[in-house]
This record gives C-alpha cells, sequence and structure tokens, in this order.
C-alpha cells in the first residue's frame, strides 16, 4: 500500500508540477483567482524520493532530496496537492503497511497564494523528524541601495539554533519550521549553524554571497540524530524599487539656464517660467548643478552644486528660484500625493521668491499668513474655484494677482510665487499632481 502524506501544499507544489508534466499538460488551477504568483518547491527530507499529485493526477514521480523545483508562474488561488513516497519502505512502515497519518501544511489542507508574490513550498522534517511541510512567503520588497536581504530558514529535524555570521550572532533562538529575514550591505559572509547559545558549528562555516536586488535563502535541513544535517541556497530576485518622480522649475527671473545632473546635461536652454515634464528616476542621492546656458560643461555653476536625494515612489519638485534677497539658489520639494478627502482637493502655495514674508487669500479673506521663502503651506479645500492674491504679510494690497485657481478632485494643485519684488517680476506658476 502506498503511504499517502497528503500535504496540502497548494499553489506552490502545483506550479513546480506543472513544469514537469508531459507533452505540456495544463493542471487545472482550483479557485483561481486573477494574476500569477511565483513559486518554487524544495524537497528537504533525506533519503525519501516522493511522488506528487495535483487534484488526484500524478505530474511527478522520483522528487529527490535536495531539489529545487522552480520558480514558475501559476494563477492565483487555492490549490490541493497529494505528495506520497516513491517506495512506501523508505519511510519505515510497519509490517502491516499502515500507512503515515496525513500530514498538512500550517495546519490546513489548502493553502492559497496571492498574485505577484513568490512563495517556496519545503517538504521537510519537523524539529522531532516527521515528514511535514510548510510554504514560505519570500521577501521580495525593494532593497535599498547597496543592500542584499539574507533569509535563513529552520526546516531541519533539529532543536533551535543561531546563526552566526563573520563570527557574530545574527540570528538567535531560530525553530523548525520558522525563518528570520535580514537587509544586509552587499557583499559575502561566512555563515555558521550552531546549537542555540553555543558557537560549535553544526553547519559550516560557508561562504555566502549578499547580492544587490537579491533575496539569498539559506535552509538548515535533515536531521541532527541522523547526521545528514546539510545547507540549501536558493536566490529569489525581489522588486525594484518604485522610481521616484521629479519636475523641475525654473523660477529665476531673466536668465536661460542648463540643468545638470551627475554631470550630465539634462535640461538644455531652460527659460524662466518653464516647468518640466515628470522625469522618473531611481531613488537615490543626485548631485544638481545650474549653469549659464551654453557652458561648455558643469565646472562653474551659477547654483549648486547641490545634492539632491529622492525616495522610492516619492514625488518632488525642483525649484531653481531667488532666495529673499535675491541671491540664485535651489530647494527641492516633496508633493503630497496623499488623498484630500471626498469632494476635496489640495492647495500648496510654495514662497520662492525674492520677496519678504506674505499673505495669501482666498476669495479676499486670509488663508494663509506669514509665508517665508523658501518655504510652503498646504491646505484641503472643497472642489471649486478661489480667487487667489498674494499680499505682503499683514497686508491685503495684492502683489500678485487675484488669479483664479482650480481646486480639482484627486489634485494637489501647487501655486508658486516667484521672481524679485525690487525687480517687479512677481509672478504665479501653477502646477498640479495627481493625489491618490
Amino acid at each position: 500500500m502506498r503511504k499517502s502524506l497528503a500535504v496540502g501544499i497548494s499553489a506552490g507544489l502545483l506550479v513546480a508540477l506543472a513544469g514537469l508534466a508531459p507533452a505540456q499538460a495544463a493542471v487545472p488551477a482550483a479557485s483561481a483567482s486573477p494574476g500569477t504568483a511565483s513559486v518554487s518547491v524544495l524537497h528537504a527530507i533525506p533519503g525519501l524520493s516522493l511522488d506528487i499529485s495535483v487534484d488526484g493526477r500524478v505530474v511527478v514521480d522520483d522528487f529527490m532530496p535536495g531539489t529545487l523545483l522552480g520558480p514558475l508562474k501559476i494563477a492565483a488561488g487555492t490549490h490541493t496537492v497529494d505528495i506520497s513516497a516513491s517506495n512506501p519502505l523508505e519511510v519505515g512502515v510497519g509490517a502491516n503497511g499502515v500507512p503515515l497519518p496525513a500530514i498538512a501544511i500550517s495546519g490546513s489542507t489548502t493553502v492559497t497564494v496571492t498574485a505577484n508574490r513568490s512563495f517556496t513550498a519545503v517538504a521537510h522534517l519537523s524539529d522531532a523528524g516527521l515528514p511535514t511541510a510548510t510554504l514560505f512567503n519570500d521577501d521580495t520588497t525593494p532593497l535599498a541601495p547597496g543592500q542584499g536581504r539574507l533569509t535563513v530558514r529552520h526546516v531541519a529535524a533539529a532543536p533551535a539554533v543561531d546563526v552566526l555570521a563573520n563570527g557574530a550572532v545574527a540570528v538567535a533562538g531560530l525553530i523548525n519550521p520558522s525563518q528570520t529575514v535580514l537587509d544586509l550591505p552587499v557583499g559575502s559572509i561566512s555563515a555558521v549553524v550552531a546549537a542555540a547559545g553555543t558557537t560549535a558549528p553544526l553547519l559550516g562555516p560557508a561562504d555566502v554571497t549578499i547580492a544587490p536586488r537579491t533575496n539569498t535563502i539559506v535552509y538548515a535541513w535533515g536531521s541532527l540524530a541522523d547526521s545528514n544535517l546539510a545547507l540549501f541556497v536558493q536566490t529569489v530576485r525581489t522588486r525594484a524599487a518604485a522610481p521616484a518622480s521629479v519636475s523641475v522649475l525654473h523660477a529665476i527671473p531673466g536668465v536661460v539656464v542648463d540643468v545638470y545632473v551627475d554631470n550630465t546635461k539634462v535640461i538644455d536652454d531652460f527659460e524662466p517660467g518653464t516647468l518640466t515634464k515628470t522625469f522618473r528616476i531611481p531613488a537615490g542621492s543626485y548631485t544638481l548643478a545650474i549653469t549659464a546656458a551654453d557652458a561648455p560643461d558643469a565646472s562653474a555653476p551659477v547654483i549648486g552644486p547641490v545634492d539632491l536625494t529622492v525616495a522610492s515612489g516619492g514625488n518632488y519638485t525642483a525649484v531653481a528660484h531667488l532666495s529673499e534677497a535675491g541671491l540664485p539658489t535651489a530647494a527641492l520639494f516633496t508633493n503630497d500625493r496623499s488623498a484630500p478627502g471626498a469632494g476635496q482637493g489640495r492647495l500648496t502655495v510654495r514662497h520662492v521668491a525674492a520677496a519678504p514674508a506674505v499673505d495669501v487669500l482666498a476669495n479676499g479673506v486670509p488663508a494663509i499668513t506669514g509665508l517665508t521663502n523658501p518655504n510652503e503651506s498646504v491646505l484641503v479645500l472643497p472642489v471649486g474655484t478661489i480667487s487667489a492674491s498674494v499680499a505682503a504679510a499683514g497686508t491685503t494690497a495684492a502683489l500678485i494677482g487675484p488669479a483664479d485657481v482650480e481646486i480639482a478632485v484627486n489634485t494637489n494643485t501647487i501655486v508658486y510665487a516667484w521672481g524679485s519684488l525690487a525687480d517687479g517680476t512677481l509672478a504665479l506658476a501653477v502646477q498640479t499632481v495627481s493625489t491618490k
């Protein structure tokens, strides 16, 4: 009689199996939802080959220990998988042929995988040495520049362990079937697995590479009692960090300029009052330099060099403008894209003019008071049109405006007061940024 290790490893194993089905035969997806998951399968039970069935149909024979299948794509949803020993005698069944009890993954006969995520299903031994299975979620969230990810998973028949990196404890008291995830500098570490509270290696030392945009997953598997503990290493690519969105406003009157980023010209003959399109760039730090038009390079900037840092998914406007005293300078503003609420829009006012503090009047009433260069004030207002004017702080006589400004749904309307009061060049510039 075949001993059944009926494991609801679901989509995790189904993905691996679909890739092994003969003649490209499709494995039906149960309870599928739109989208796909990326799933791998690791066989980490020593001395046991496996047959695996999906929905009652055998799709792979003789799955061997220490083997990783995938990653493969599968429709998100729930799937039931039966895992059985290829040779029932291998698992030490008694003479009466009684099969092993069915085992479930994390206490359930079904597991659901979600779209656009990575999973690894592991057939392994419990700490007591019994066959079991666990579905792990592989962390593919974006990494910071210069960082890689290390995941350590304990799937061995062994008590709690510590993991030492370059001789220092990096993970303490890890138990079966748990994992610990660390983000570390890119490079190589010497890893050792030891009994918790000790340093004598049970496994290792072994060199492990921490690579950029990679989750390096190290498994301690096998059996301590049977002296077949081993390491297995898997790598999973992490998701690219969402780019930052950056626009550039030229708010220095009467000067045409070139804009350099990291010594590369990115804007040529930039006219005052001009707002660029939105550039999407990787998160990180950049050096901005603004030169006279047609300068041969960025070595003699009018403004800068200035180091600017943008975050993943952030929305920014870099502004070349005058200080209150009338000197050329630059500022990086973060544009608020949070939802303003039903029936409302956002109004942001930025003071980037060579002028003292100002008040901003909406429909003749001060809405913002005492705004100084280079600061901003943010309001959430009902959708509609307001008549806006800019006056010297404490007064109502318009220095700029009045001008109609639309407060739109799901929009951050950004108004810049720029130019020079002394030179009579004060003006408004308007930018709109979609909110969530």
